[in-house]
């Protein structure tokens, strides 16, 4: 009998064990055009180039509206040699022509200001493109930027980001 009981206590306990392996195994699932977009606007915040070239889709990213392609690798590049979108991103004071007055003119310097709003849209009834559009009331349409996201291989993934050159922001009045 205490046989039986041996076993059947050692027989639940690897039964327990392997279920919290498995719970433990699962993976979790991949973070929304939402999340993501959140933590590419903390990354312009904190200037972390790292958050931002890991977002960008594996066939490249296009920058502005019907923009070339540019390789992940060249987007990746750019920001590590704070270099060209880099300076437009994170520091306008490091473009080649920055602003007369001598004020960073990145979107990074707008995005410091004030509150920053997140908002999802569907693009175009497509069901696999997801625009997230970074709002700012202190600008005068208070649209910052927006991110476009494709799903690939169960992650989103960054395809474009169309963004407003801080210089050409308006206050509002």
């Amino acid at each position: 009998m205490q046989f039986i009981h041996s076993n059947l206590v050692a027989g639940l306990l690897i039964f327990s064990c392997g279920i919290l392996l498995a719970q433990e195994t699962k993976s979790k699932p991949s973070p929304t055009p939402k999340e993501i977009g959140s933590q590419i606007v903390e990354a312009i915040k904190n200037r972390d180039t790292l958050v931002l070239s890991n977002a960008v889709s594996d066939a490249g990213i296009t920058i502005g509206i019907d923009g070339p392609v540019i390789s992940a690798k060249d987007f990746k590049s750019s920001l590590e040699q704070k270099r060209g979108i880099y300076c437009a991103i994170f520091d306008g004071l490091c473009a080649s022509r920055p602003d007369k007055s001598g004020k960073d003119n990145s979107l990074r310097a707008i995005v410091l200001r004030g509150p920053i709003k997140i908002e999802v849209n569907r693009v175009g009834g497509l069901t696999k493109q997801f625009e997230v559009k970074v709002l700012n009331d202190t600008v005068f349409d208070g649209e910052l930027c927006s991110l476009f996201f494709d799903e690939e291989n169960g992650i989103w993934k960054l395809v474009s980001f169309d963004y407003t050159s801080a210089a050409s922001l308006r206050p509002v009045p």
